[in-house]
């Protein structure tokens, strides 16, 4: 029997940036049935990829260790990679990480046509595309994949999975809340891996769901991370219109709490992007990074709030400001946020 051509794909990083590769990924598993797709996670982001039928086989590695680690840790762990790849003796593999190190890795590995970014020439790349920082990063994603002859995209479409126990055990945690429609909040923000990223989150939502909850009829479901739990204390609340899941469901648990959601509001983060794969409007706020290539673009109803003030974007690259008055969320106010999501639930009443 002859052996089917292999091809990785490769990614680290955030929740929400993987899965923003899956359109693409979508797109190259109905564009090559027949190959074997590979795809290499850091252990971090696995939730995002569980259960993806348009992967074959899902690896994963220690990515803590490459962005905490020290330099003898980062080289040990691109060691392994390198290593990884070469067993796949895959003919392609596409890079989906701006980072040099994993260009030199799929060279080393020897796979013969390598994808990735580059802001020129590459001699670890094959192919590459250039001007990656000019398209939104779903679109990245597949105009990478498009440098490959007879591939077809297929839309903006994100693709999370969850199991058939995760609806039934939304239900169980959120008892009546979604006799009413129910807007979701996320007070956290990217947990990032070289360092605990807090310059992304607003703190404005307690007074915020106090106007949802005073002047409309729409119940509020918090979503997050069990560290975020901490970052917003609804004790104060009607359990009955305020429900705090924070840290007592799963990423594909959010996700199916988010498909029976109204709406989302968010800061930049995984859970913005799982809002917008679960195809709601999402009021996205933007303070120290740019909304131009990471907003949400699979509802017309979303938008993002970002002042644009001259010292953003001060995140860049993964590297953050030493000092900041960290005034472009601060100077957001609750009623700005507020006049936002009135217009989206005034907009889905008229349907």
């Amino acid at each position: 029997m002859s052996r089917r051509p292999v091809t990785v794909f490769f990614k680290l990083g955030a929740l929400g940036d993987t899965i923003m590769t899956t359109p693409a990924l979508r797109a190259y598993r109905k564009s090559f049935p027949h190959e074997e797709i590979i795809y290499i996670i850091g252990k971090t982001c696995e939730a995002a990829l569980l259960g993806n039928p348009n992967i074959d086989r899902l690896i994963t590695f220690d990515d803590d260790a490459f962005y905490t680690g020290g330099m003898i840790a980062r080289m040990k762990t691109v060691f392994k990679v390198t290593n990884l790849i070469k067993s796949f003796r895959a003919e392609k593999i596409f890079i989906m990480q701006r980072e040099g190190a994993w260009d030199n890795a799929a060279k080393s590995a020897g796979v013969p046509e390598r994808y990735g970014f580059s802001e020129g020439k590459s001699k670890h790349l094959t192919r590459m595309l250039t001007n990656g920082d000019e398209f939104h990063d779903v679109d990245a994603y597949i105009e990478l994949c498009k440098l490959a002859e007879g591939f077809k995209p297929d839309g903006h479409a994100m693709n999370v999975y969850h199991s058939e126990a995760e609806p039934e055990r939304i239900r169980n945690l959120s008892g009546s809340l979604f006799d009413k429609k129910v807007i979701s909040v996320a007070p956290g923000g990217r947990s990032g891996m070289k360092t605990e990223d807090d310059l992304r989150r607003w703190r404005g939502y307690l007074e915020l769901i106090k106007k949802i909850v005073a002047e409309t009829d729409c119940n509020v479901l918090v979503i997050g991370s069990r560290s975020d739990k901490e970052l917003l204390d609804t004790s104060s609340f009607d359990e009955s219109r305020v429900k705090n899941l924070c840290g007592k469901i799963p990423v594909a648990g959010s996700y199916a709490a988010l498909k029976r959601c109204a709406l989302l509001i968010a800061n930049d983060g995984g859970a913005m992007i799982l809002g917008a794969a679960a195809g709601i409007p999402v009021v996205s706020i933007f303070g120290p990074t740019c909304p131009l290539n990471r907003y949400p673009i699979t509802n017309h109803l979303s938008r993002y709030i970002w002042l644009e003030k001259k010292c953003s974007p001060c995140i860049k690259d993964g590297s953050f400001p030493k000092k900041t008055d960290h005034s472009c969320m601060k100077d957001i106010t609750p009623d700005m946020v507020f006049a936002e999501v009135k217009d989206i639930l005034g907009q889905l009443e008229k349907k």
